[in-house]
């Protein structure tokens, strides 16, 4: 889901690959949960925050517990979302949850 409550885009997402270093690694921490994911993830999160400067024989921006955003690989996956329940379009999202702001509804009929 994005942030707006809209579902992903119908189109193909670059996803970033993270190397796990298993000795530093800890699964039951859950702060990779906040990485980026996706390249568009990825400019965001380098915009708000200031790039780290590597060390030295590292060329990666974002290391985090053990994992290490891998700069030279990615993969690409595409996506199809068929749905009676959820929606890729803001205005119609607006207009479908009508019951939650009823103020607005003129401006969804509107739209």
């Amino acid at each position: 889901m994005q942030e707006n409550g809209t579902t992903l885009k119908d189109e193909t997402h670059e996803l970033l690959v993270y190397k796990i270093d298993y000795k530093r690694f800890d699964e039951n921490d859950i702060h990779y949960l906040n990485l980026p994911s996706t390249r568009q993830e990825l400019d965001k999160y380098l915009t708000i925050n200031s790039p780290p400067t590597p060390s030295k024989g590292s060329n990666s921006l974002i290391s985090s517990n053990g994992l290490t955003l891998s700069s030279k690989d990615s993969f690409y996956i595409g996506s199809l979302v068929c749905s009676t329940k959820l929606t890729q379009n803001v205005d119609l999202l607006g207009l479908l949850k009508w019951w939650s702001n009823p103020e607005n509804l003129q401006f969804a009929v509107t739209l």
